[in-house]
């Protein structure tokens, strides 16, 4: 499976559909010039994408650094972005981490398999930016293109079903920014984020136990796996 980029989203947070998604990808972080206004806002920008802020937001402010009279961000080191996949290490943690269940009775194996992943992710590289993405809820345009995108998966196991929330709150909790965005899977927004970071000269540093995700390997880009070492 291709990684497939997001279009740009209008100043609603909407996506723009009639857009090709070659024309989507254009250098939307603008070249870094000396300016002290440009400190501010660009301080701004990455205290969005350090914060909570959703998705369709965070694009809308790198957006508004490209347009006409705005200044960009001054001449400082390029700082590294850590994208982690949730959603992939939540499935390997679940099949791969024992039973483990709290005094209630409710399963916690794969809630504790992920923290601990991110906690590592945390001291091994010491990236200044970075976003814990997960899967939305629904359908994705993969459904609208093909009806039976994933029909021989098997449904989700329940034990597994009752950690999504519970690990939400928990990534939350130690203060990883948490993106999901309607209507795509996380390794687009994994790709598309990591994108727009090349384009502004930024290193990347991508997260997940998917390995369709090597092929945005290249300069500047990593990919890890911190559960199988690679």
């Amino acid at each position: 499976m291709r990684v497939r980029a997001l279009p740009k989203m209008d100043t609603a947070g909407r996506m723009g559909l009639s857009r090709s998604v070659a024309s989507t990808n254009s250098a939307i972080i603008p070249k870094i010039r000396h300016d002290s206004l440009a400190v501010k806002f660009w301080a701004a920008v990455l205290g969005a994408i350090r914060g909570s802020l959703s998705f369709a937001v965070i694009i809308f402010l790198i957006e508004e650094c490209g347009r006409p009279g705005v200044p960009g961000p001054p001449r400082l080191p390029m700082p590294t972005l850590l994208l982690v996949d949730g959603s992939s290490y939540l499935y390997r943690a679940f099949h791969a981490l024992p039973d483990l269940r709290n005094s209630a009775g409710e399963p916690t194996g794969a809630v504790r398999g992920v923290l601990s992943m991110l906690r590592r992710l945390e001291s091994d590289y010491k990236a200044e930016y970075r976003a814990c993405v997960f899967d939305a809820k629904g359908k994705t345009f993969r459904d609208d293109w093909f009806p039976d995108y994933k029909a021989q998966r098997p449904p989700m196991p329940d034990d597994l079903r009752a950690q999504i929330e519970p690990l939400h709150e928990a990534v939350k909790a130690e203060g990883w920014p948490l993106l999901m965005e309607e209507g795509v899977e996380a390794d687009d927004v994994i790709g598309t984020l990591t994108r727009q970071a090349v384009e502004a000269g930024w290193e990347v540093v991508i997260s997940t136990g998917d390995k369709d995700l090597t092929q945005l390997v290249q300069p500047g880009v990593r990919w890890v796996n911190t559960m199988s070492e690679e």
